[in-house]
């Protein structure tokens, strides 16, 4: 049973483990997140701080503030509503709801293409998102709806829309090149997957067309950070889960580094080669020591 008070000890239970944070994924709604899916280990790391200082605020635990009005909501960007899943669009939204309740300010803003299922959902259920009709790979959509919900920054933003890697690339590299999540916030991308499923060989990198793929686009800015540049303003961090990854967004004051690179197909070719190449030797060395 839920408890009223959202910054209560037994309210707050979900962020001092994950297993408690997957019950009220699982408990609160009919989504796949901590079903088929194990994304409660990286939302518990994510989410709990974000639902830890806005409680400190609200009970006047940060000595920095001294009137709970200067509290501000907090801000969520999901990408995908969830229409034309088994279990029916909104589910993660009460999910949401489930884990920041009152006196805990959630504003929910939510993109979703399918229109008749974004309206006839939206109507009958006004109080707990906005949803804003577009595709997360226009960036005039993504715009629009940055716009419409007040043009500040976003302390989550979650991609949960169309699960195609280069969707999820559009919207990431725009939205995190925009400074579109606040410091101290993080951007979240699921079913990182589809990079291997829609791909060509054992590498992930390239699809079928031969472009770059999600999982690609991520080591390369890995590689960035390994040589001291940062891929976007204030990302600093990024984390590789079981199918999903995040990007810790820090100080908003630094500019990406221009080596950040759009790789070829030529080298992301030479790339993958090198990597089957590695393979081999490792396995060939394995053997020798097998034999020894």
């Amino acid at each position: 049973m839920l408890v009223s008070d959202g910054c209560s000890t037994q309210a707050l239970r979900w962020t001092e483990s994950v297993e408690n944070l997957a019950f009220i994924m699982r408990s609160s709604s009919k989504t796949d997140k901590a079903r088929a899916h194990s994304y409660e280990y990286l939302y518990h790391r994510y989410l709990a701080p974000i639902a830890l200082r806005a409680c400190d605020c609200l009970t006047n635990k940060d000595a920095a503030r001294t009137t709970t009005s200067e509290c501000k909501p907090i801000r969520f960007f999901e990408i995908g509503l969830g229409c034309g899943m088994s279990w029916g669009p909104g589910a993660s939204v009460e999910m949401w709801h489930a884990l920041f309740r009152p006196p805990l300010k959630l504003e929910l803003h939510i993109l979703e293409l399918d229109r008749q299922c974004s309206d006839d959902w939206a109507a009958a259920h006004s109080s707990r998102a906005i949803v804003h009709v577009g595709s997360q790979s226009s960036l005039a959509d993504l715009d629009q709806l940055y716009t419409a919900s007040g043009a500040l920054p976003f302390d989550v933003l979650a991609d949960d829309g169309s699960h195609r890697p280069q969707d999820q690339l559009v919207s990431l590299q725009h939205a995190l090149g925009q400074r579109w999540v606040a410091p101290g916030g993080v951007y979240i991308v699921e079913d990182t997957g589809g990079s291997c499923l829609s791909g060509r060989g054992s590498s992930c990198l390239l699809d079928r067309n031969g472009n770059a793929t999600f999982f690609a686009k991520v080591i390369d800015w890995q590689r960035d950070m390994l040589q001291g540049y940062v891929p976007f303003p204030g990302v600093r961090h990024i984390d590789f889960f079981q199918e999903g990854v995040a990007f810790a967004v820090y100080a908003n004051d630094v500019q990406a580094s221009p080596y950040t690179q759009n790789k070829s197909k030529a080298d992301l070719v030479r790339e993958q080669r090198g990597l089957v190449l590695s393979r081999k030797r490792t396995k060939g060395a394995d053997q020798k020591m097998t034999k020894l």
